[in-house]
């Protein structure tokens, strides 16, 4: 039984905190990448129309996180994979597919989308589509760019280098091969890549300011032990 002076409701909050903060801190890797496509349900590599442009990422591989969950996606457009000059990273919730309107999109131009998935943990995944064609008016594709590899990216990262098919058929490798940049630390430590754009991935932090910071069973043994040895003492000096 808790002291009556302390409140067995508020003593059982003291010992139960620290299992939350403690679960949040076991989850130190980034949500699993997914596949964004150029379209909804397909994925194009070319459109006629200037003023919009669709993205799914709901198809399967999709992103996922067993540990502490997806919280949130962000979106991005840029004119290559992870850039953010056309429209920066904005939360879109939880939805897997998104259209964007009202854009001015240059023909001749090739566009990629960037999606961002957030988790409980505050770590985030960036993986871009492989970018889709806006049709010139005259239909000459001659002088488009050409389209860059999709896949997970780096914000501010190196572009990758096209195949453009001189090498004999060998591939070219990415400068950053897909590898995360910090093995699992999120690329902006929770800092908007978009020099404003609301940033819904920020880091959770555990309740009541605590801080939490000694991880593993040994450090919620240690705060377990204060928070029973506070409760002894109160029990000692309670007024018989």
């Amino acid at each position: 039984m808790f002291p009556r002076a302390l409140g067995g409701g508020l003593a059982a909050s003291l010992v139960l905190l620290p299992l939350a903060a403690w679960s949040q801190q076991t989850d130190t890797s980034p949500p699993r990448p997914g596949t964004v496509l150029d379209g909804i349900g397909i994925d194009k590599d070319e459109q006629d129309y200037a003023g919009i442009l669709q993205s799914d990422w709901g198809q399967p591989p999709g992103f996922s996180d067993p540990e502490s969950s997806i919280i949130g996606y962000s979106l991005a457009v840029g004119t290559r994979p992870c850039g953010t000059e056309v429209r920066g990273f904005e939360p879109v919730g939880l939805v897997l597919s998104y259209t964007l309107y009202d854009l001015n999109l240059l023909p001749g131009q090739r566009y990629y989308v960037t999606i961002r998935a957030t988790n409980g943990a505050g770590l985030a995944t960036y993986v871009s589509s492989d970018g889709v064609l806006i049709l010139p008016k005259d239909g000459n594709t001659g002088e488009a760019p050409a389209p860059l590899p999709g896949g997970e990216c780096t914000p501010g990262g190196s572009t990758p280098t096209p195949d453009a098919g001189t090498d004999g058929g060998t591939p070219d490798t990415p400068p950053d091969a897909g590898t995360p940049p910090d093995a699992g630390t999120p690329p902006d430590a929770g800092t908007p890549p978009d020099a404003g754009t609301p940033d819904d991935g920020g880091t959770l932090e555990a309740p009541l300011g605590w801080g939490c910071t000694t991880g593993g069973p040994g450090g919620l043994a240690m705060m377990a032990l204060s928070v029973l040895g506070l409760v002894i003492r109160l029990r000692r000096v309670q007024p018989r």
